[in-house]
Parts: C-alpha cells; structure tokens; sequence
C-alpha cells in the first residue's frame, strides 16, 4: 500500500473550476431566496431519503468485541443508576442518600468516582432535572443547557472509569458538547447557526474554551432542538443541511452521525451514501428512554473511529494541511484528489 499526500480541495481549486461562494449578508443569514432554495432541497432530501424509526443504528455503534460490549453494558448501568438516584429534588440535600457504589464488571474494580467528582455530577443533573422531570420548556435556547449537561454527565462518568481502569475499560474518546451552544461554525460557508455541536475528543485533546467556535471539520455531530415534542419533520431538513457541511469540511467522512431533539424526544440519525436512518425517540422523562441516550454516548465512547464514520485509509496532516490517502501501489499514481459530498 502506498500513502499518498493531497492537498486540501479548497487549496487546489484553480480559478476556472473555482466553486462560486455563496455571498453572505452582515447577518447570520442566506439572501433570502438562496435561503429559501436551500430549504427546499434539503426538504426535498428528507422526503426522498429518510428512514424512521428503524433502532438497528444504535447496534452499529456497539464495541466490536463482545467483551467491550458487556463492559460498555455496565458503565452504562452505572451512569444511569447514578442519575436516577440523584434525579430526585430530595436526593441531592444529603451526598449520603447516594446508594454504594458498583464495581463494573470487567474493569479492574472501577468505582464511583469520589466525593469531589460525584458534586460535579450532581451539578450538571441539577442543570438538567426539569427537563428529565417532564417540565415544558418555553423557549429553545432553555434545551441548550439540559442537553449539554447529559453530554457532560455522561462524559465525566465516562472519564471516571477510565481514570480507575486505565485503558482494560476499552474506552477510546470522551464525547463531549461544543463549548458554545447556537453558533456559527468558522468554517462554514452559508453562515447558519447551529443549535449545539458534539465532539470527539482524545483524552490529550485540549478542552474548548469559552471563545471557540469549534468548527464543522472537528464536530462528530450536530444537535439540532426544537423545543416542541413531535416537530421533527422541521427539524430533519435543518439537520441535513448541517450535515452536508459536515462532509464538506471532513474529507474522511464515509458516514455521519446528528441528532433531533424536539421536546422531551430524542432521535439519533445516521447518514450513509444514499440513506439517512433515523431511531425511534428516546423519551428522556422515562427512565428508560434516559438509559438509551446513555448506553448510544457510552457506544460511541467505546466504538472505533470507523464506527464513527471516519475512513481509516485518508488522514489529515496539519502540519502540511494535506489529506494523506493510503491507496493500492498499482493505482497510486491515477488518484488525483478525494472529495466527499453528501
């Protein structure tokens, strides 16, 4: 096999095939007629290529060994027991009430965490308690918190046990919110703003600050709320759109992961070549329906960056900013370039 470097896409353009950039306003938003075609046409794609309610996704996520898999089953045990005897207003008024804590099986005896990191948890559940107790929500910048403290409890716990069980957890990234809700992405092209962003991040990976508007090339999905149950038919066009920027900006992405959100309802969807397929929702009010959206961020903390719908084989070099493509030796020198669209 050979590894081949290619120059970034957008680097390579000449000025005869160079694409036309979209003219942007002093707003946030598309002339109102490009906006209005844009709707359209992801209207259209949702129509054409959209597949409810179809739960086999969240198995494609699952760890590929059935050792890990069992592992990922008890870390999300743990997480979601930790939330529902915490879930409680009364609950939090003593850290006593908390039941002892579980070994999780196949982890080297990984605990709770401690005292300092349970209060941490705590925070983000109290963030979110009103939401999980089935409270309506007038407005949709309300569901930006709740829905990033669930990211972030699940992600602290997730770090918990693998600060106890070191790498035997199997646990190969955190997924953790964008540090900014209902932003513009710096790279994106039609100068739209997305509701929350979800990153994959490395354990050595800096945290996001307050001032980063992590763009499109780094999100591993695009959270897309709205803030009344059922309006999900509103809220798949946008997250198409999204979406398609998101191949855009991420040359190695074979597939790709978003959610909606409507209410108190969580889907997950994944966008393959020809087909996007959606779950069933998730109803966060039930303890059921929490412990889904628990076990998917736990999956996916523990799947392989395949799963995640990232190509092995094209890999970015910052340092050159190039895409390296491994290719067959007798097909080497016939690749000119890689170019992913949805």
């Amino acid at each position: 096999m050979t590894k081949r470097k290619v120059q970034n896409k957008s680097a390579m353009e000449d000025t005869k095939h160079k694409k036309q950039k979209r003219p942007a306003g002093p707003t946030s938003a598309l002339p109102e007629e490009m906006a209005t075609e844009l709707r359209n046409e992801m209207v259209d794609l949702y129509g054409k290529h959209h597949v409810l309610d179809n739960d086999f996704i969240l198995k494609m996520v699952q760890p590929l060994k059935y050792a890990q898999r069992d592992i990922a089953a008890n870390i999300a045990e743990v997480v979601a027991c930790f939330l529902e005897a915490h879930l409680s207003p009364k609950s939090t008024l003593l850290e006593t009430t908390a039941p002892p804590p579980k070994q999780v099986k196949g982890t080297r005896g990984a605990k709770q965490p401690s005292n300092t990191s349970s209060s941490a948890r705590i925070a983000h559940i109290d963030e979110m308690r009103d939401w999980l107790l089935g409270k309506p929500l007038r407005l949709e910048s309300s569901m930006y918190g709740p829905i990033t403290a669930f990211v972030s409890y699940v992600a602290l716990c997730v770090q918990a046990q693998r600060d106890k069980a070191g790498s035997t957890a199997g646990i190969q990234h955190l997924i953790c919110p964008a540090d900014k809700a209902d932003y513009q992405p710096d790279d994106s092209d039609d100068k739209t703003r997305i509701d929350i962003g979800l990153c994959s991040m490395d354990f050595d990976d800096p945290a996001p600050t307050a001032s980063t508007r992590t763009p499109y090339h780094k999100l591993l999905a695009v959270v897309e709320a709205k803030v009344c149950s059922g309006n999900f038919k509103e809220a798949w066009p946008q997250l198409y759109g999204y979406t398609r920027q998101m191949y855009q900006a991420q040359h190695n992405l074979s597939s790709a992961w978003g959610f909606a959100i409507c209410g108190h309802e969580v889907r997950v969807c994944h966008f393959g070549n020809d087909v996007a397929v959606s779950s069933n929702p998730m109803n966060v009010t039930t303890p059921e329906g929490r412990r889904a959206f628990i076990e998917l961020l736990v999956d996916w903390s523990m799947c392989e960056d395949s799963q995640l719908g990232h190509d092995p084989t094209i890999e970015y070099l910052p340092n050159l900013d190039c895409w390296q493509i491994e290719c067959p030796d007798d097909t080497a020198h016939d690749i000119d370039c890689y170019k992913s669209r949805f």
